[in-house]
Order: structure tokens, then C-alpha cells, then sequence
């Protein structure tokens, strides 16, 4: 071999281990990034905010109410969370519920009803319109805050004393949307029990 052959064989050699060498930083880079990404996940996961919700009959008196409820929350976890912004949201029995009666109600009313026992009430700690949610609220870790509900009435091709039957005693579905400043948010689900007179 000549001296020539022999410099292109080393130089090639040379070449074939930097492409190596590159290779092996690159995946050792996305290994860190997709580790990182999967831990960001986990820690995600474990803060999820945790709550203690009941649905209590309004008092008045010695009397107590059929119509009216207080929805309590509290946040109650985890310690790393601080403060929270809290939109609770009213969530149907049926998601996703169609029109289905010839001549009945129009897929706008059936999704503008809130299918379960309760919903929040306009006007009332910032209730919409369509009473399914309230303005958002701040909480801070271990306090609570009570939020006005009423009995949802039924709609308007239902029967009243049927439908109060087909709720009564059914949870109130709820969605909390959390935002946790510097965290990506979370939206936490839950039933809370109720109590009918």
C-alpha cells in the first residue's frame, strides 16, 4: 500500500468514528429530553389538585330547603400547591346527548339542559347565563368556598315529577378546571352526593 492509501484509510477511520461519536451525543440528548419530558408528566400527575366537595340542603330555620343547595369546596392537596384559580363547572349525566324525538326539542335545547340535580344559579357567585358554571374562583390550600346551587328544572318537553324522580338522589357531576401559576393546568372531575328531602 502507499503512503497515500494509507493517510485515506486513517482519515476515512477518523471520519467513521467522529460520525460515532456524533451519533451517540445526539441520542444521548433526545434520551434526556424524552426523560425529561416523561418526569415533567409524572410530576404533573402527582400535583393534581385534590378537593373535598359536598352538596348540603340550604337551612332556613327549623326548614330545609327542596330547591336549594351549597356546594362546598375545599382544596385540600397537594402540599406543593399553594393557590389555586378554581372554575367549576356543572358536567350533564349523558355527555355529548342528542335530539331524538321527532318534532321534540332541537339539539340547541337539548345541549343548552343541564341533565342532573342541581345547577349553579344566574347571577349568583357569578353563574352564566346558562347556569352550567360560575366565575372563577381563588383558592388557597386547606381553605373552601361555598357556592349557591338550585334543583335543575326539567325541560320544557319533560314531565316535572318524573323528572324530579329520574334525579333525585343522582350526584352532581362536576369539572374543576385549576390553574396553578407557572404549571401547565388541570382539570379535575368529580361526583359529589346529594341529599333530597
Amino acid at each position: 500500500m502507499t503512503p497515500e492509501t494509507w493517510s485515506a484509510l486513517i482519515a476515512g477511520l477518523a471520519l467513521a468514528g467522529t460520525g460515532g461519536a456524533w451519533r451517540t451525543a445526539y441520542l444521548a440528548k433526545q434520551a434526556t429530553v424524552d426523560l425529561t419530558r416523561i418526569e415533567a408528566r409524572r410530576w404533573h400527575a402527582d400535583m393534581t389538585p385534590q378537593f373535598e366537595i359536598t352538596c348540603v340542603p340550604l337551612s332556613m330555620g327549623d326548614q330545609v330547603s327542596e330547591d336549594r343547595a351549597e356546594l362546598r369546596i375545599r382544596f385540600v392537596g397537594p402540599p406543593g400547591l399553594t393557590k389555586l384559580t378554581v372554575t367549576p363547572t356543572i358536567r350533564d349525566d349523558w355527555p355529548d346527548r342528542k335530539s331524538t324525538l321527532a318534532g321534540g326539542p332541537t339539539q340547541e335545547e337539548v345541549t343548552s339542559q343541564i341533565w342532573g340535580p342541581y345547577r349553579f344559579i344566574h347571577g349568583v357567585d357569578g353563574g352564566s347565563e346558562g347556569s352550567r358554571t360560575v366565575t372563577p374562583i381563588t383558592l388557597l390550600l386547606s381553605d373552601g368556598r361555598p357556592l349557591s346551587v338550585e334543583r335543575t328544572p326539567p325541560p320544557r318537553w319533560a314531565d316535572s315529577a318524573g323528572w324530579r324522580q329520574r334525579y333525585n338522589g343522582t350526584p352532581v357531576r362536576l369539572a374543576l378546571h385549576c390553574v396553578h401559576e407557572g404549571d401547565e393546568p388541570w382539570t379535575v372531575y368529580k361526583e359529589v352526593p346529594t341529599v333530597h328531602q
